[in-house]
């Protein structure tokens, strides 16, 4: 494997493993979100590793939702 990135200051550790797919204690699914952490790729599931940019879905757009980090307060 070769993880590489022009735009960050470091690479995120691939997640390759299975894992339950559970909200953890932030509301994020840990290093299996795929809006946090890169996705591998696989000819199966093309179309997996197209997940939007955040700034492409500012408030109040619906999908602006799916980025929003939850509070103890919500």
């Amino acid at each position: 494997w070769v993880i590489t990135s022009p735009n960050m200051d470091f690479v995120p550790e691939p997640h390759i493993f299975d894992e339950e797919l559970r909200p953890r204690a932030d509301s994020r699914f840990g290093l299996v979100d795929c809006f946090q952490w890169p996705q591998s790729y696989r000819e199966d599931y093309p179309y997996a590793a197209c997940i939007p940019r955040k700034e492409n879905f500012p408030f109040p757009h619906p999908l602006y939702i799916a980025w929003y980090t939850p509070t103890p307060t919500d």
